[in-house]
Formats: structure tokens, C-alpha cells, sequence
């Protein structure tokens, strides 16, 4: 008599080997889970600085006396409950009362880019400030600071620093961290820590 398919027997010794595989591999891959959505949150910041800065190198500067006179593209970071978003401003000030949309006359519709950077990810900085900002200046993409806004600017190393903004995207547990810098000549970088 010949016999097609598993046993339960078969069944139960293969799951209960697959059981202790991925019980002896979950430990593991926690540390791997935590360094993706470190790197996660901190791409979504790079982006978003990537395509203000982009947006103030292919535009010239309004006109004196038009409607977006000493406006700029920007960029602000901002809790809004319990996690981070990054946000493209455009404004005088880079705060998420500029943040650029879709339809401008609305305050309610989406924005042009914005990333939510997750429960996972906590924006860490030296002053423990709660939203960060930054302006770019137009054609040459220069990081310039963002007048009259109450977001922390943070300015680290020596006077003529080339870096102008300097903070980590860090799991909640604070076991893996990303540096992020935003130079003075208007590029950012990160650095996996740990």
C-alpha cells in the first residue's frame, strides 16, 4: 500500500524543529530590527533635507516686495504626539506653521514631503530641544538660519564650524543611534554609531 503525504508524527517533529530555529534566531535579529528602523528614521530626515535643499538650488530668490520676499525652503523637525515627523517648509521661519502643501490656501490638505519617523526613532540632541529647523539659500543651497523661529539651532565644534545642525535619530531604548549632520554649505550626512 503506498502512502501519500505527512504523517502527523512528520508534522509535528517538523514545526517543532522550525520552533526551536526561529526561537534560537529571535535574539539575534532584534539588534538588526532596531539598527533598520534607526537608519529608517534617519533616511527619512535625509530625504526631506535632500529635497529642500534641491528646491532652493533651482529656484531664484522671489522679488523684493512680491508675496514670497524673504521667503526660503526649509526644513523642520517636530514631535506631534509620540513620534518625530520631518517636514519641507517654506517660509520666512522653518516651523510646521510653514510647512509647504499641496494646496497652499489650505492648511489642512497634505503636505509636499513629510516623513513620520515612527514611535521607533527619537530626534536626540545636546540643548534636548523638541523641534530642530533649518532655511536654505537659494542657487547656492547654503544652510542660513531661520529668523524669528523658536526651534533650536544647534551649532557645534569650533567657531567656523563647517557643521551647522548636529543630532542623532536613537531607538527609544537607546541602544542604536545615527548621527546626523546638516553642514554649512547646506549638505547632510549620517553615521551609524552603534
Amino acid at each position: 500500500m503506498s502512502h501519500r503525504g505527512f504523517t502527523a508524527i512528520e508534522m509535528l517533529t517538523v514545526l517543532s524543529v522550525m520552533g526551536v530555529l526561529a526561537a534560537i534566531a529571535a535574539p539575534a535579529m532584534v539588534p538588526s530590527l532596531r539598527r533598520g528602523l534607526g537608519n529608517q528614521g534617519a533616511n527619512a530626515v535625509l530625504s526631506v533635507a535632500a529635497h529642500a535643499r534641491t528646491q532652493s538650488l533651482s529656484h531664484d530668490r522671489p522679488a523684493a516686495g512680491s508675496a514670497d520676499a524673504g521667503k526660503h525652503y526649509g526644513v523642520v523637525l517636530y514631535r506631534d504626539g509620540s513620534s518625530w515627523v520631518a517636514a519641507l517648509t517654506y517660509g520666512a521661519t522653518a516651523d510646521p506653521s510653514t510647512i509647504l502643501r499641496r494646496n497652499p490656501s489650505d492648511s489642512s490638505s497634505d503636505p509636499v514631503v513629510q516623513s513620520r519617523l515612527g514611535p521607533n526613532a527619537q530626534i536626540v540632541t545636546d540643548s534636548g530641544a523638541n523641534q530642530l529647523a533649518w532655511l536654505y539659500q537659494y542657487r547656492s543651497g547654503a544652510v542660513i538660519e531661520a529668523p524669528g523661529s523658536n526651534a533650536a539651532h544647534v551649532d557645534v565644534g569650533l567657531p567656523g564650524s563647517p557643521i551647522t545642525e548636529l543630532f542623532q535619530v536613537m531607538s527609544p531604548d537607546g541602544n542604536h543611534a545615527v548621527d546626523l549632520a546638516v553642514y554649512r554649505i547646506g549638505m547632510a550626512g549620517s553615521n551609524e554609531v552603534n
